[in-house]
C-alpha cells in the first residue's frame, strides 16, 4: 500500500512548516495513536467530501471547519447564470459526482454521521466514551476507499515503543503551543491536570495570563506518574514553568 497523506504529513510537515491538519483533532489523535495513519486520512477525505459537496450544491461555507473542509469547499462563488451551456453541463457533472460520493459515504459512515461531521468537518473533541466508535468507522470508511485492505479480521491495538511517552508529551505541549500560537500568543505556565472523568488519560493545561487551554494525553502504558514526568520534561523544553494557578481541567 501506498504511504497515505497523513504518513507523508507527519514524516515532512514539520521540515517544510507545519501542515495546519496536523494541529487539528484528527491529526493529534493521529500523532498519539489513537488513531491510524490511514483512519485519519479517511477522516481528511471525509471532510473534503463534504466540503465539495456543499460548495458545488451553493450551501454557504460553514463559519468554523477543518481545513480540509476547507480544501473541498471552493474558493469563488458560483453564478449559474453566468455560465455558458458548456460550463452549465461541466458543473452540473460535477454535481452529480459530488452527490454520488456524498451518498456513498454516508452510507459507509451509517448512524454515527453526526460524531464524523463533528470531528471530521468542524474539528471538535470527541469525548473519550465516543474515541472507540470513531475508530471503528473511519476504519470502514477507509477499506471503503481503498486505503486499508480488508483482511477480515478487526485491526489490532498498536503496541507502543518505550519511547511512546516522550513522544505523547512532546506532541502534546506542540498542539498546546500551536493553540495559544494561532491567537498570536505563547504559554507562560502549564499545569497538570488528574480528572476523574478522564479515563486513563491526563490532561496538561497551559496559560498565558489571559487564556487557559487544556490538552487530553492518553497514558497508554504509562502510569500517571511517568507521563506527569515527561509532561514536565517537554514543558521545560517549551519554557514554560509549572504552576497550578492555571489549572481548569475542562478540555477543548
Amino acid at each position: 500500500m501506498a504511504p497515505t497523506a497523513f504518513f507523508r504529513i507527519k514524516e515532512y510537515g514539520p521540515r517544510l512548516g507545519v501542515d495546519p491538519r496536523l494541529t487539528t483533532v484528527l491529526g493529534r489523535m493521529g500523532m498519539f495513536k489513537e488513531l491510524s495513519d490511514a483512519e485519519v486520512d479517511a477522516g481528511f477525505r471525509i471532510a473534503e467530501v463534504y466540503g465539495r459537496y456543499e460548495w458545488l450544491k451553493g450551501l454557504p461555507r460553514r463559519s468554523a471547519a477543518s481545513p480540509s473542509y476547507e480544501h473541498g469547499f471552493g474558493t469563488k462563488e458560483i453564478h449559474l447564470d453566468r455560465l455558458t451551456q458548456d460550463e452549465l453541463k461541466r458543473h452540473n457533472k460535477a454535481v452529480r459526482r459530488a452527490q454520488k460520493a456524498f451518498d456513498q459515504m454516508l452510507g459507509c459512515i451509517g448512524s454515527q454521521h453526526a460524531l464524523i461531521e463533528r470531528v471530521c468537518v468542524l474539528n471538535q473533541e470527541p469525548g473519550p466514551i465516543h474515541k472507540s466508535k470513531l475508530a471503528a468507522v473511519l476504519h470502514k470508511v477507509a477499506i471503503q476507499m481503498g486505503l486499508i485492505v480488508d483482511t477480515g479480521t478487526k485491526p489490532k491495538p498498536k503496541v507502543p515503543t518505550k519511547d511512546d511517552g516522550a513522544l505523547l508529551a512532546e506532541a502534546a505541549v506542540d498542539a498546546l503551543v500551536q493553540w495559544f500560537g494561532d491567537r498570536n500568543s505563547k504559554p507562560t505556565h502549564f499545569s497538570l491536570v488528574n480528572n476523574s472523568d478522564w479515563k486513563a488519560s491526563r490532561g496538561i493545561t497551559g496559560s498565558d495570563g489571559r487564556y487557559h487551554h487544556t490538552i487530553v494525553v492518553p497514558l497508554r502504558d504509562l502510569t500517571a506518574e511517568q507521563m506527569d514526568g515527561k509532561l514536565r520534561l517537554a514543558c521545560a523544553v517549551a519554557g514554560m514553568l509549572e504552576t497550578t494557578g492555571a489549572e481548569t481541567g475542562d478540555a477543548t
